[in-house]
């Protein structure tokens, strides 16, 4: 449920199903909680890597660099990112 702060049924579906990639449409809020629920689940990038779509830059504020390391994001210019390179 978008807003939702608990993923863990989402995360134990998925656990189960055993698949060997995830596409995250998830929006919003639910992204943070979606990938901490994850690593707390066990489940690495390594062994499951997602491909996030809808990830918006004011999101990544709030999400755990070490949950999401080794994922992948498709998505729009990031502005707010204060790398030399996109300096």
């Amino acid at each position: 449920r978008l807003g939702s702060g608990d993923c863990g049924s989402v995360v134990r579906k998925i656990v189960a199903a055993n698949p060997e990639m995830l596409l995250n449409l998830l929006a919003g809020d639910t992204n943070a909680a979606f990938f901490r629920d994850l690593r707390e689940a066990g489940v690495t990038s390594e062994a499951l890597p997602t491909l996030s779509f809808s990830v918006g830059e004011n999101e990544l504020p709030q999400i755990s660099v070490e949950n999401v390391a080794g994922d992948y994001l498709a998505c729009s210019y990031v502005q707010s990112s204060e790398e030399p390179e996109n300096l």
